[in-house]
């Protein structure tokens, strides 16, 4: 398939500032110029300017154009400061932030890096942090001597990343774990998870489910982004919504909560004609249903009576007793690349995102 045009005269200009034809502080053709030179549209040149924009790679002077900018600035030392959620006691099931720690922890290490843990990170054990917290976080970060680099959990949204945690980095590069940032310069590691959500929707179509239950925590950005996909593409394919059961704050409620709410899908299990159709955008939350549903609800069978799905790809799926199907995420490979971003943010054309992709592991649960 041909590039697109837009992205041959990006390709053009990030040669010339590789080859030093272009420097730091140069000017960049103007829209008209860029149409006339390369003979494309007003439209084009626009899509070519955002993206340069976007990326870092050029600045606007008002009322001079754009201009080639500085090189991000790297930081010197041999730090990584991670505004990331503590590790919590290991098991077997649920430990989705350790093994994103393992993965930053590892490529660190092979490039000669240790990892910073700003006491404030605590903040971000199982919930969004207040701006109150993200301010102390940003505190505490402006502290740290001799950092490279700033790895930053999925669960400090853009508004207080560019409030509080950028201008206390300076010009020491920042990359979001899990989830993808908006914010020019700063790069992300990110799991597709509009593209699971919408997977997880064909599933569930596909099966022609009478009733489809969703368990998900709004509270958490990477679950948030999982759920709209999968009712958006549920509502795109005239799903009844008085059929879809969905219930919040499935992660971190309480147990009485959540026994209540399996109680709820059992009743609906057992009243529906059909199939019930069960995703869960936070892997725990699906393992702990299986787990009640087989001590519970023994005569119900699942892909006959339900089908139960998660998300992540912990232990849970590979047990003998609570086998679960899942999306399988390289969790530690998202703290690997967000590393590695860091270290390649001195270049002027270097990658903003690195993607981990899933794959769709299958059992008797669907």
């Amino acid at each position: 398939m041909p590039k697109a045009r837009y992205k041959e005269i990006i390709d053009s200009i990030l040669r010339q500032i590789s080859e030093g034809k272009l420097s730091p502080g140069s000017r960049i053709e103007s829209i008209r110029e860029i149409c006339d030179h390369y003979g494309v549209s007003s439209i084009v040149a626009l899509r070519v300017f955002k993206e340069l924009s976007e990326a870092g790679v050029i600045e606007r002077r008002n009322g001079s154009g754009y201009f080639v900018s500085s090189p991000r600035t790297t930081g010197k030392g041999d730090k990584l400061v991670c505004l990331f959620r503590p590790l919590r006691d290991y098991n077997s099931k649920d430990n989705f932030g350790n093994r994103i720690i393992f993965g930053m922890m590892e490529e660190a290490f092979l490039n000669g890096l240790t990892l910073v843990f700003p006491p404030a990170a605590r903040f971000l054990r199982g919930k969004t942090p207040s701006e109150k917290e993200t301010a102390e976080m940003a505190e505490e970060l402006s502290r740290i001597p001799d950092a490279a680099g700033i790895l930053v959990d999925m669960r400090i949204d853009d508004d207080m990343l560019q409030k509080y945690i950028l201008p206390a980095a300076g010009g020491i590069p920042v990359a979001v774990v899990g989830r993808q940032s908006k914010l020019p310069h700063v790069m992300s590691s990110i799991i597709p998870h509009a593209a699971a959500g919408r997977d997880a929707a064909c599933l569930a179509l596909a099966g022609k489910a009478e009733y489809i239950c969703h368990l998900t925590d709004l509270t958490l950005p990477d679950s948030g982004r999982t759920t709209e996909a999968f009712l958006a593409h549920l509502t795109e394919h005239d799903f009844p919504r008085e059929r879809i059961l969905l219930r919040k704050g499935c992660d971190t409620a309480a147990r009485e909560e959540c026994i209540s709410i399996f109680n709820e899908i059992l009743a609906l299990i057992k009243i529906s004609p059909g199939k019930v159709f069960i995703f869960s955008a936070v892997d725990n939350s699906a393992e702990y249903f299986k787990r009640y549903i087989s001590d519970n609800a023994q005569d119900l069978r699942p892909g006959r009576d339900y089908s139960l799905l998660g998300f992540g790809g912990y232990a849970a799926q590979t047990e003998s007793r609570y086998r679960l199907a899942t999306f399988t995420i390289d969790t530690p490979e998202l703290g690997r690349k967000a590393v590695k971003l860091l270290l390649q943010s001195k270049r002027i054309s270097s990658d903003l995102t690195g993607t981990v992709n899933y794959k769709l592991d299958f059992n008797d649960t669907v």
